[in-house]
């Protein structure tokens, strides 16, 4: 286990349990707003460079209670689990309750049954970045009448986007990946599930090749690649789902405690935050 200095007398904090994207996306707005944040990590390369800038990082299992206690659970305000391991974040969950009664919880859950349980158990929000982005993509559809469409992608946000299409009654089709393009034809919406940027920019290019009008949803965390996507001729409505699962917990109140409601809102939903018209989160 290792700490950094700056993790000492830490109060009124909060602590993100995972150095995910979407704990990632939740420091940095944190951080923004001008509050105090603690990160939880086990992967010490993942958060070298917080290291490295004596920023308040403990490296360590959030099963081992000296890692929580590291950071300070019992002082915390707000505790994020966003690590991608069920186990780890069940695990955690027990943890942060056993050292801290009162702190607002939220505790990351692809599968909603296992999200309601421990949400039951620990007195915890459960947050699912996929239900919350295709929610988002199945407003768009409505919206935009989609009657028949292309997900693109082998993952639990195509799984997630396929499902939430078809119980619109949405002519769904669902292919891995993109070779040439003829998928696309005659489709009104495509929705592209991976976020690798190169990929992506060859997906997207081979079906505005095919098809220059559809509406296409495309994956991306890093702003500097949203913008890259929105632009001509890729033209795409850019989708990232730890900013807009972030930005949900904002709209929720979750940061309402530690005060930074206002601002970690302004911080991460304001206009400069968006690459274009297009970007949505």
């Amino acid at each position: 286990m290792m700490d950094t200095p700056r993790t000492e007398g830490k109060d009124g904090h909060v602590i993100v349990i995972g150095f995910t994207h979407l704990g990632e996306r939740i420091r940095s707005l944190t951080a923004s707003g001008g509050k105090p944040v603690v990160v939880v990590e086990e992967d010490a390369a993942l958060v070298s460079a917080l290291v490295r800038e004596e920023e308040p990082v403990v490296v360590g299992s959030p099963r081992d209670p000296r890692v929580l206690a590291a950071a300070r659970i019992e002082r915390a305000k707000v505790v994020i689990v966003a690590t991608d391991d069920l186990e780890s974040a069940a695990v955690a969950c027990k943890r942060v309750r056993e050292r801290n009664e009162h702190c607002e919880l939220v505790v990351r859950c692809a599968d909603d049954d296992v999200g309601a349980v421990l949400a039951k158990t620990y007195r915890a929000r459960a947050l699912s970045t996929t239900r919350l982005a295709a929610d988002f993509i199945k407003q768009r559809a409505r919206k935009a009448r989609v009657k028949s469409a292309l997900v693109v992608g082998d993952n639990s946000l195509a799984d997630r986007v396929t499902d939430a299409l078809e119980a619109m009654e949405v002519s769904v089709l669902r292919e891995p990946d993109v070779t040439d393009g003829a998928s696309a034809a005659g489709k009104n919406l495509v929705v592209v599930c991976d976020d690798d940027l190169g990929q992506n920019l060859i997906r997207v290019d081979r079906i505005r090749d095919v098809n220059r009008t559809v509406d296409i949803v495309c994956r991306a965390f890093h702003d500097d690649a949203a913008e890259l996507l929105t632009r001509a001729p890729f033209s795409c409505v850019v989708l990232s789902t730890s900013r807009h699962a972030a930005q949900a917990l904002v709209r929720a109140g979750v940061f309402r405690e530690i005060g930074a409601f206002e601002e970690v809102a302004q911080a991460g939903g304001s206009a400069a935050h968006r690459p274009s018209a297009g970007f949505e989160t």
